[in-house]
């Protein structure tokens, strides 16, 4: 799921916060949250339809909570010993495949993860491509932040909100987490389904701006 880097909330944002608005009165003078589902239902195709479902459900969804510094603790010296200490490092690890594993299991209960996962293996099936893998890629398409540095490129400094000198070394201080093996082709057409939706919604939006 793409992100705008600016200050102003980009296409994107915008149409999410739309599809969650409980204001839908139409006002025709100016661009609102009507104007954004309108522009979204007449720019759509199937899968990028089924991709904005699927990321506003994700929006609002609640997530799992990442342990805390004292938790890991608490499990390091419930471990057995490495070389005479507490095994913080087996802890962290423990506790990133858990947060990893509920977050996971989140995202495959949405209502809309179905849809858009059926979408994606019938692509695949007609272009080649590793059906096995389709999951994954659209995980990855939904939640690519990395889960170890939350996006932040740089590592947390252990015990305080700040962050330290270290580049994140799971996703190589890119902020995304490595796209799954097999994942590629799929990653690339689900990008382009969005972008193109995206286009034409902006161009639908800025055209009732003008015209409104």
């Amino acid at each position: 799921m793409t992100t705008e880097t600016s200050d102003r909330p980009g296409l994107d944002e915008q149409y999410l916060t739309a599809s969650n608005s409980s204001n839908l009165t139409l006002n025709p003078d100016r661009v609102c949250a009507p104007t954004h589902l309108i522009a979204a239902a007449l720019s759509s195709n199937p899968m990028a339809d089924a991709l904005n479902r699927l990321s506003s459900e994700w929006a609002r969804a609640r997530k799992p909570r990442k342990a805390t510094e004292a938790e890991i603790l608490t499990r390091a010296n419930e471990l057995p010993k490495f070389k005479g200490k507490a095994d913080v490092k087996r802890a962290r690890v423990e506790a990133l495949m858990t947060y990893n594993r509920e977050l996971r299991s989140r995202a495959h209960g949405l209502r809309g993860w179905v849809p858009a996962l059926s979408l994606l293996v019938e692509q695949a099936q007609k272009r080649g491509w590793d059906v096995d893998a389709m999951s994954p890629a659209l995980y990855h398409w939904l939640q690519a932040v990395c889960p170890v540095c939350d996006g932040r490129k740089d590592m947390v400094i252990s015990g305080s909100p700040c962050l330290g000198a270290q580049q994140c070394r799971y996703c190589g201080g890119s902020g995304r987490w490595p796209t799954p093996p097999g994942a590629v082709d799929a990653q690339t057409w689900l990008n382009r389904c969005s972008r193109v939706a995206t286009s034409g919604r902006g161009a639908l939006v800025r055209g009732a701006a003008i015209f409104g």
